[in-house]
């Protein structure tokens, strides 16, 4: 029944795509896999636990962070969408995790052994499926952390966003850029306010309009004029 209730949360997750509910469950139980309960402030994993699970986010909150040698911490993902997969590549790295989880309430994960990837004597149409989807998941988050290395490289705070806003990834039908504002910051890695300062400025330059959905170029040939 828990797999059941899983396999329908699942249908969307990248892990699991063009796959039908029922098709999950079968491979969920081939590959052995199961839901952990994790109560608030509990850790899923701590640095340096050897990795033995592909871990998806059913319920609740998950928070990825590291501590520094001086015993600072430091956040660097936060987890809040059913269907999110969070630590994979540490799955297949050969190495200890270099960083945190806990869970920020009571969470589910579902936690799938890294051998069921690993064996491949036995290899079926939807085993091959998922592979596939886990290596399309690693490419995705592969390129966004390029376009996100060539956004701070800008010289200027300005140039970080303009580089980032003008990316296609995080634009709509509508050519509206549809990042959240938080998110914004962290991806060009300025605090908050800061961002939300220099966007107002841009605002008032007539570089940008910030409209209720998202961010649009009002003046294209002088927004692109900050790109290198």
């Amino acid at each position: 029944m828990l797999m059941q209730t899983a396999a329908r949360q699942l249908t969307e997750c990248p892990l699991f795509h063009h796959m039908q509910a029922d098709e999950i469950i079968h491979s969920l139980e081939d590959s052995g896999a199961h839901i952990q309960q994790y109560e608030r402030d509990s850790f899923v994993f701590h640095q340096e636990d050897e990795p033995k699970y592909v871990l998806v986010l059913l319920s609740g909150m998950v928070v990825v962070g590291r501590t520094s040698p001086e015993g600072r911490r430091s956040v660097m993902a936060t987890f809040t969408e059913a269907g999110e997969l969070f630590g994979e590549v540490y799955a297949f790295l050969g190495q200890g995790f270099d960083c945190f989880a806990t869970a920020q309430k009571k969470s589910e994960i579902l936690e799938i052994p890294i051998s069921y990837f690993r064996e491949v004597t036995h290899v079926d149409e939807l085993k091959s499926r998922m592979i596939y989807n886990l290596m399309c998941v690693f490419a995705s988050k592969a390129y966004y952390l390029n376009q996100r290395i060539q956004s701070v490289t800008g010289a200027t705070l300005r140039q970080k966003l303009a580089k980032a806003i003008s990316l296609p990834t995080f634009q709509n039908a509508d050519g509206l850029f549809v990042m959240k504002r938080e998110d914004l910051a962290d991806f060009v890695n300025a605090a908050r306010p800061s961002v939300s300062r220099e966007l107002n400025n841009m605002q008032e330059d007539g570089l940008i309009s910030i409209e209720k959905n998202g961010i649009r170029i009002a003046d294209p040939e002088a927004f692109f004029e900050l790109l290198p």
